[in-house]
């Protein structure tokens, strides 16, 4: 019988461990985790190590972008300095 099993980090869903009973492939679902995706190991911990020394800081996520109403204010910021320019 198979069996999986996810695998988060950080709250980040990285990707699922299967195992036939003997060995467990990782197959990569984040792109962080991309190089470890097909890697083949027996203890499900040595993977879950090396993925947490690839994985980003949190603080590295994409940050989320001002919608337009907190834009303007820069935007009109920046026409300014243009004119004056």
């Amino acid at each position: 019988m198979i069996r999986s099993r996810p695998i988060e980090i950080s709250g980040r869903f990285l990707g699922v461990l299967a195992t036939d009973g003997r060995l467990w492939r990782f197959r990569a679902t984040h792109p962080a985790a991309e190089h470890a995706d097909g890697i083949i190991v027996q203890d499900p911990a040595r993977l879950i190590r090396r993925l947490r020394l690839f994985l980003p800081p949190e603080s590295a996520a994409p940050s989320v972008q001002a919608s337009p109403e907190q834009a303007a204010p820069t935007l009109a910021a920046r026409a300014r300095r243009v004119a004056a320019d």
